[in-house]
């Protein structure tokens, strides 16, 4: 079993749907290889087998979230958005917090094209739940979807006061930041992540290109602060150079950064199907 769960995990559905079915063969009992089973079909967009397999899983663990969420995934995929409503919202019942669960019900309604539904039932699920920094996540995505930047910005920056030390939430909000129109603020989380830690080359890789993003007379006066110095100092070989920092150098052309203040898109958090 823990070799179809390695198989899923490293993205290789097929290898993981035989696997799983080679257990259910042997021991058909095995509801872990159930599981398995139903997501595998699922990575590889078979929602029908998807939904026989994991309607079968929940059945009999009818308290498994991971089940019932991803029966819910199923569901959308197939098309039947009732039923899919109906696992996510099982799902909230059982767990108020659950991040997963609203995004795939917020992820529902945007593809029902009921953003208003979608930011009522994140606020709900709000005042149920208010210490889960993801639903505020939530809330902003949808608020920057519907270009409320101010808003936008307090449901990110509430979601990383909920949890200061937690490296994704404030990436969520710098990126926000570089996108929104404000750099400054951008660059200023960047770099307390890379205080922080200072081998993060994906961070550093994000700050030099909102570097990059600002004008020549702009990227010449942050060439020589102290936030730059201090990024080239703590960096380790990698494709970020400080050639990328010199007057008129630009990345390749297929890694030139967007436009800085362009409105920023909504992404709702995207689901582990696996």
């Amino acid at each position: 079993m823990s070799l179809a769960q390695l198989k899923l995990d490293s993205g290789d559905a097929d290898s993981a749907i035989r696997f799983a079915s080679h257990a259910l063969g042997i021991n058909p009992g095995l509801v872990d290889a159930q599981l398995i089973l139903g997501s595998a079909y699922g990575a590889k967009r078979d929602y029908p087998n998807a939904v026989r397999e994991l309607e079968a899983f929940v059945s009999g663990n009818p308290k498994n979230p991971q089940g019932i969420q991803r029966l819910g995934l199923a569901y959308v995929g197939l098309g039947n958005y009732p039923k899919a409503e109906s696992q996510f919202e099982a799902l909230l019942k059982q767990d108020p917090g659950s991040a997963e669960a609203l995004a795939g019900l917020t992820n529902l309604y945007i593809t029902q094209k009921r953003p208003d539904r979608a930011l009522q039932r994140i606020q709900q699920q709000i005042a149920a739940a208010p210490g889960k920094p993801k639903l505020y996540e939530l809330l902003g995505q949808i608020y920057a979807n519907q270009k409320d930047l101010v808003k936008a910005e307090e449901a990110y920056r509430k979601a990383v006061e909920l949890d200061p030390r937690n490296i994704e939430q404030r990436q969520v909000l710098a990126d926000f930041y570089a996108v929104a129109g404000k750099p400054d603020k951008g660059a200023e989380v960047y770099l307390s992540i890379i205080k922080e830690q200072p081998q993060n080359l994906r961070i550093k890789k994000r700050l030099a290109t909102l570097y990059l993003s600002q004008s020549p007379t702009t990227r010449r006066h942050r060439s020589r602060t102290r936030s730059s110095r201090a990024l080239l100092a703590t960096r380790k070989p990698s494709c970020l150079r400080a050639r990328y920092f010199s007057r008129g150098t630009s990345l390749p052309r297929q890694s030139q950064p967007s436009a800085p203040r362009s409105t920023p898109t909504a992404r709702p958090l995207r689901l582990d199907t696996s």
